[in-house]
């Protein structure tokens, strides 16, 4: 099924449109794996997942800060159908929904939609993966975990002389 989703920051900035094919499930949120990447203290790693069933599309809130649909919240790891038109908001962000079936689009176009979000590659290597790990934390985040590793560091000296 292909997702078209026009995603806007509520305090300003430029919308972007983004077409997304989903086959099973898609997880959204601030890892950097997400086809579309969020960014804030108030999204998760993993905020918000597109679930195809048949030819229902569903979207289910996995976050503990929230997930709003028509200006509803969402009850956590309830999924709930989407229609074209509809409006998905979390911390930070809107995000205008249009559902059509890929297989009717399969048969008229054999291209791929402007602005297409291909999924992220399924091997990665682990040095990238844990580089793209560690680019998801914030500055707050980066700077317990080094001083973390210092007070270990610390006690590792004083223990080992």
């Amino acid at each position: 099924m292909q997702l078209d989703l026009l995603v806007a920051r509520t305090h300003g900035g430029d919308p972007q449109r983004l077409t997304l094919s989903v086959t099973d499930r898609l997880v959204l949120g601030r890892d950097p794996a997400s086809p579309v990447q969020f960014e804030g203290g108030n999204i998760s790693r993993e905020h918000l997942a597109f679930i195809c069933r048949g030819s229902t599309l569903l979207v289910e809130d996995l976050s503990s800060n929230g997930t709003w649909l028509n200006d509803e919240r969402l009850r956590k790891d309830e999924p709930r159908a989407l229609e074209s038109g509809d409006l998905i908001e979390v911390p930070g962000y809107r995000l205008e929904v249009s559902v059509s079936d890929t297989e009717q689009q399969a048969a008229s176009s054999a291209q791929p939609a402007v602005g297409a979000v291909s999924a992220p590659e399924a091997k990665k290597s682990p040095l990238i993966a844990v580089l793209q790990f560690a680019s998801s934390f914030g500055s707050l985040e980066i700077c317990l975990i080094l001083i973390s590793v210092c007070s270990f560091s610390l006690i590792y000296l004083y223990l080992s002389s």
